[in-house]
């Protein structure tokens, strides 16, 4: 079953108006959100970058192949979106809120959900 088929049924067995949450803005939550029925969900995404980067052509665009413009796209051109460009900094899975901190400002809000996905991706370490 591809990632179109699932996202289809998700959208579809749920009631519309729904708050959904995202946090990150990596390879997972950019194709749902490039998927998901915008119309039936409230999408609110989090994440400390705004962009989805394509780290596998990282090497392409250093030594010149491609332009690093053309490995990475703006989630803020993601149309019926609320992008926030801060972290999470606690998940209250009960009361279903998340409090952030934005980058730059340091101010603190607080986002209410009823679907949360987490997909903030992984961090690797080489190994010397």
């Amino acid at each position: 079953m591809n990632t179109f088929t699932i996202i289809k049924r998700f959208s579809t067995s749920v009631s519309a108006n729904l708050k959904v949450a995202v946090l990150g803005s990596g390879w997972s939550s950019f194709s749902f959100l490039r998927l998901i029925d915008k119309d039936l969900f409230h999408v609110n995404v989090i994440s400390p970058r705004n962009h989805f980067l394509f780290t596998p052509l990282l090497p392409s665009a250093s030594v010149g192949t491609l332009e690093f413009r053309c490995i990475q796209e703006p989630v803020r051109t993601i149309p019926n979106i609320e992008y926030h460009q801060a972290e999470a900094t606690h998940v209250d899975f009960k009361e279903k809120t998340i409090d952030c901190e934005e980058i730059f400002t340091k101010s603190k809000f607080s986002i209410d959900y009823d679907i949360l996905l987490i997909c903030t991706g992984s961090f690797f370490d080489k190994i010397n």
